[in-house]
């Protein structure tokens, strides 16, 4: 079995429910809580470790956790049942017949007893705990958001592309918009910006719109990072967004979402200039700490009641070039369950970077072997395509790819991919493999070039990558859980 992130919600036969909330992918070792209603009824804290390393040849991976059955919900005095109880669980998460995760443990419950009474204070049992499926199937919620997603021209610029069209104001103007885990600014392009890089895009007309609400007329510089700044004017308006109330049919209607945005009147340089969209939705991480006049269009959804969970899911068929985001659910169809994996959000203490949604990466791999970059984030953003990140770390990672610079960066025939390496992502223990054809991006008909690509600016350590990784997967971003989700698309 290959290494499962345990983070999450388990319940066993007896309706207790254990939540893993943190694991050290070096060690193994967790931290969590129980909820019993058997027994001793109450909420504890757990202390366990699980094999970061299990065996590839079994469907097991060892998990041991003790519990101490003095609530943490309940008041010192007067003392409870079980206040000086312990017990200890230990067994094998397992893959099951039917691809749902259990843990499978013995366990003894020793009770306080002076030494001549130890071994009849102690039961011994057993309880499987199963992986609660945190997200409910498709059919069965009747509050979800869905953006088809399309692909763009694919740039030299980094950009995703991919993007969903969005209408917004009164009536609906209708823009390409990318649904974006990579920043916290939703915004638009301006019909009030006449830049270059503006004209090259559609805009939205605030003029235009009975609903286009200032929230504040003086123009604001925001920052884009390395990308540049960018002149806004925030206001408010209506976006046109499809929610789904009879998912197995597919059918939704449009309903409308009252949303602060950033009208952008002015922004220049070749990078927006080579943006296939003309604005973005932003999704930041449970980190991001809003300011008054921002908001995530997910979080205002939920608040709304138009979805039931803060949760994003994105999947692209890239031979069809058809894909889809879902606000509130995840698409069992869409992907294979066993593969499913949980992996624990890291956050980015780099200020004004709250808002990305970075994993532990174990490895960056060519040919089986790791590359030492210095990788020490690995960010997550649907509003990127290729790997990106400061000069040193990318000069690292191409020497690799390129054997040492055997091989060139850019090629003219794409059958010469044949000769290049196979990427590996080690994700707690958990490997995603890009081939050639995958991590090549191709510019124009008659030039490909290797999908790494430096970008100035970037924090030291942090490396980053969008659509070239995410159409290999079907990724969850799970803003209530802190998690990401990966799982094998079903094409």
């Amino acid at each position: 079995m290959t290494y499962i992130d345990i983070t999450g919600n388990w319940e066993n036969e007896f309706g207790s429910i254990f939540t893993v909330q943190n694991v050290d992918n070096q060690t193994g070792i967790f931290f969590g809580t129980y909820s019993s209603h058997t027994g001793a009824t109450g909420s504890y804290y757990v202390v366990g470790v699980t094999d970061f390393m299990p065996d590839p040849t079994t469907n097991s991976q060892t998990v041991s956790f003790s519990i101490s059955w003095r609530s943490y919900t309940s008041p010192p005095v007067p003392p409870q049942t079980g206040d000086n109880w312990v017990s200890g669980f230990a067994g094998q998460l397992q893959i099951a017949a039917d691809g749902s995760q259990q843990i499978v443990t013995t366990y003894l419950l020793q009770k306080n007893s002076n030494p001549a009474d130890n071994w009849g204070a102690t039961v011994v049992a057993t309880a499987t705990f199963k992986r609660i499926n945190t997200y409910p199937k498709l059919e069965e919620l009747s509050d979800v958001v869905l953006f088809s997603l399309q692909k763009g021209i694919l740039t030299e610029n980094g950009a995703t592309p991919w993007f969903a069209s969005v209408g917004i104001g009164t009536p609906s103007q209708f823009l390409k918009l990318m649904i974006d885990t990579g920043t916290d600014n939703t915004w638009v392009t301006s019909s009030q910006c006449t830049t270059q890089a503006c004209l090259a895009h559609d805009t939205f007309n605030a003029a235009n719109s009975s609903t286009f609400n200032t929230l504040d007329p003086n123009p604001k510089i925001k920052s884009f990072g390395p990308w540049g700044n960018m002149t806004v004017i925030e206001g408010q308006d209506y976006f046109s967004l499809t929610q789904i109330q009879s998912s197995q049919k597919k059918e939704g209607i449009i309903t409308s979402e009252a949303m602060n945005f950033e009208n952008a009147i002015n922004y220049d340089g070749p990078q927006f200039l080579e943006l296939d969209c003309d604005g973005g939705i932003a999704i930041p991480s449970p980190f991001w700490e809003a300011t008054p006049n921002t908001e995530s269009l997910m979080l205002q959804l939920l608040k709304d009641g138009k979805i039931d969970y803060a949760i994003a899911s994105f999947w692209y068929n890239s031979s069809n070039g058809v894909g889809e985001c879902l606000f509130g659910a995840v698409d069992y169809s869409k992907f294979d369950y066993q593969t499913l994996r949980f992996f624990t959000l890291q956050e980015i203490t780099v200020t004004g970077l709250g808002y990305l949604w970075a994993l532990k990466l174990n490895a960056f791999m060519v040919n089986n072997v790791a590359v030492q970059a210095g990788i020490t984030s690995f960010v997550l953003d649907t509003g990127s395509s290729i790997f990106k990140a400061n000069q040193q770390m990318i000069d690292a990672l191409l020497n690799a790819v390129t054997l040492n610079g055997q091989l060139p960066i850019s090629i003219s025939d794409p059958n010469l991919m044949a000769n290049y390496p196979t990427i590996t992502l080690n994700l707690c223990n958990n490997y995603y493999n890009l081939t050639p054809q995958q991590y090549f991006i191709q510019l124009s008909t008659t030039s490909w070039t290797i999908g790494i690509q430096t970008l100035d600016g970037m924090p030291q350590g942090m490396l980053l990558v969008g659509s070239v990784f995410l159409e290999t997967v079907y990724s969850i971003f799970d803003y209530e859980n802190s998690i990401i989700a990966l799982a094998n698309p079903i094409i």
